[in-house]
């Protein structure tokens, strides 16, 4: 037996074994860095069993994964991060009522209906974070704000081949996080940012730019000039541009 099938009868074990179940459960965390085939990879179950179980934060890594939108079915769950995976289709199912949390690191779904339903699904969301080249769905889903209790957003690297869509539609990626009072934007190669509403709640900013030579400092300012209760101010210029998992596929990303 693999290393990698010991451990998932070990994770069997603890999650779905009869005993286990009626345990109450704060916090599950599944991360898998390499490629597997195992038959005993019963990802989708243990975090089914977590759900059962009143689990309040969840943080999964897993490469490539599709994991069942069903999954994200919980009245408990307050925390929710996930990385380099996909959510299958149809997230009309999906309900997570007392969520605060929202992290989409490399997150792939397959069409904008479907990130959309499960962003609306969260209606009690204040710290956001979105990685990774779902963001093109972010902005063409920002008509207005994202999520009504938003306090905490954080967006981007914004990559060079999203440039024009973003440059399109501007306004609309701002107006669905204007009423945050922290801001985090990382950018890979140089966006203009053409149109700008006033930030009236936001008091720390942050933007990233992944870049030798950033340029479009008259477009800072321009940010700056509409956040009239701005009180910290954080400029980094980083020379790595950091990797980002992610497709464009037919329907989407």
């Amino acid at each position: 037996m693999s290393t990698v099938d010991q451990f998932c009868c070990f994770v069997d074990n603890i999650m779905l074994s009869p005993l286990s179940t009626k345990q109450p459960l704060k916090k599950f965390s599944l991360f898998l860095t390499v490629e597997t085939e195992s038959s005993l990879f019963n990802f989708n179950a243990w975090v089914e069993a977590a759900t059962r179980r009143g689990v309040e934060e969840l943080r999964i890594y897993l490469s490539r994964r599709t994991f069942k939108p069903t999954i994200f079915i919980s009245q408990t769950l307050v925390v929710v991060k996930l990385h380099s995976l996909r959510i299958g289709t149809d997230t009309s199912s999906v309900h997570l009522p007392s969520l605060k949390t929202l992290h989409l690191s490399c997150v792939n779904f397959t069409n904008q209906n479907d990130f959309i339903n499960f962003l609306s699904a969260c209606p009690n969301v204040d710290d956001f974070k979105v990685v990774g080249p779902i963001f093109h769905m972010l902005v063409k889903a920002s008509s207005g704000p994202i999520f009504a209790k938003l306090v905490k957003a954080s967006i981007g690297p914004i990559y060079a081949k999203f440039i024009k869509l973003i440059e399109a539609t501007t306004a609309a990626m701002f107006n669905g996080i204007r009423n945050v009072q922290f801001l985090r934007v990382g950018i890979v190669t140089e966006a203009s940012f053409k149109v700008i509403p006033v930030f009236s709640n936001l008091i720390h900013i942050e933007i990233v730019f992944y870049s030798h030579r950033p340029s479009h400092w008259d477009d800072v300012v321009d940010v700056l000039q509409h956040c009239p209760k701005l009180k910290i101010l954080f400029i980094k210029v980083c020379c790595i541009v950091p990797f980002i998992f992610g497709y464009i596929g037919a329907n989407g990303v």
